[in-house]
């Protein structure tokens, strides 16, 4: 079997001619085998890729692709070039080289904002994501240069968070190639961490460590007892959230005597900025969800302590293990919620995570 660098070659010499004599993306082009059926195999064994990954090769649906690309999914983010974030091969439109990408699913952007708006979007997300990584310093953040003529092609381009390009008029190096790979694997597992598997959201999910931090450093609030009057969405250009008060978050901590509310064993450090052990607040039923009460959801009995580590067990661990957690949490609180005002089914609890 040839080598994976040798696949690759092969395939781009043949599709040069192939794109401009076939129209439709079909089996009948000579090429489309060897990036779907091929290379993704040959890939697998080369990343010495998990289970949990997902590798597709594409020359387009419906009509031939100017850009085709080799995808690279966490399965636990996304299964489709469309939507999520993911690693891909991105093949020049001249195939004189390709680029590897940690990139965005342009559909979702054109879908969520329409092309114009999208395009800022997906730019100003990358740059988010680019100032968040502390894995890529040796990858280009730069748009990618494809040569692209269509949007999907113009939004791989904007898209790029980290890339490094691999020239196919000179001779590729596999050994750099399988290390650069392993390195932008790296810089997915740092993003999924700290991002989730909603990339439209990173802004907001960034700042949720802003505001952790924030906690650690403010005094704990008082509020009445009772229903408490919704606060005011705020509106930061195209974007509205409901405000979170780092106060209320810090009472909820305290009153956990700041404890781990899935297991009191679960030990971090000690917090330089409180001086008590550091712990996260998490909101039950998340703040986004405030248009279906009609009371303000930011109390500290819809706030439990956290440790890190289940913090992000609740937001990115399979299905039954999340919805152990949160019927876990929430059959201590749903009693304590209703004397706020806040109704909830304890059947559909887990639908706020959906």
């Amino acid at each position: 079997m040839p080598s994976i660098v040798e696949l690759i070659e092969d395939f781009s010499k043949s599709y040069l001619s192939e794109k401009t004599t076939y129209i439709k993306a079909t089996k009948a082009v000579p090429s489309w085998s060897k990036l779907v059926d091929v290379i993704p195999v040959e890939f697998v064994e080369f990343l010495s890729l998990p289970k949990t990954f997902k590798v597709v090769g594409s020359i387009g649906k419906g009509i031939i692709t100017e850009i085709p690309w080799v995808c690279f999914f966490d399965t636990a983010i996304t299964t489709s070039a469309q939507t999520g974030y993911y690693i891909v091969l991105l093949f020049k439109t001249d195939m004189s080289g390709f680029y590897i990408s940690l990139n965005q699913g342009w559909t979702q952007y054109e879908t969520e904002y329409g092309v114009k708006r999208g395009r800022i979007v997906i730019k100003e997300n990358a740059d988010v994501a680019q100032n968040t990584l502390r894995t890529i310093s040796l990858f280009d953040k730069d748009m990618l240069e494809l040569g692209a003529t269509r949007p999907l092609g113009k939004g791989y381009e904007l898209g790029n968070i980290a890339s490094k390009y691999f020239s196919l008029t000179s001779k590729i190096k596999e050994d750099e190639l399988l290390l650069s790979f392993r390195e932008l694997f790296a810089a997915y597992s740092e993003l999924k961490g700290a991002v989730g598997i909603n990339i439209l959201n990173i802004k907001t999910s960034i700042s949720e460590d802003s505001y952790q931090t924030a906690i650690q450093e403010c005094e704990s609030a008082a509020i009445d007892a009772g229903p408490i009057e919704r606060k005011s969405q705020k509106t930061k250009g195209a974007n509205k959230s409901w405000p979170r008060d780092a106060g209320i978050s810090k009472a909820a901590l305290a009153k956990a005597d700041f404890k781990c509310e899935v297991d009191e064993k679960h030990l971090t450090f000690i917090s330089k900025a409180s001086g008590q052990q550091f712990m996260e607040a998490h909101h039950l039923i998340p703040m986004e969800c405030q248009d279906e009460f009609a009371y303000s959801i930011d109390v500290p009995e819809n706030i439990v302590s956290l440790c890190p580590n289940c913090h992000r067990k609740v937001h990115l661990s399979s299905r039954s293990e999340q919805r152990s957690l949160i019927e876990q949490l929430f059959g201590k609180r749903i009693e304590l919620l209703k004397k706020r005002g806040i109704i909830v089914d304890p059947n559909k609890i887990h639908l706020f995570y959906e």
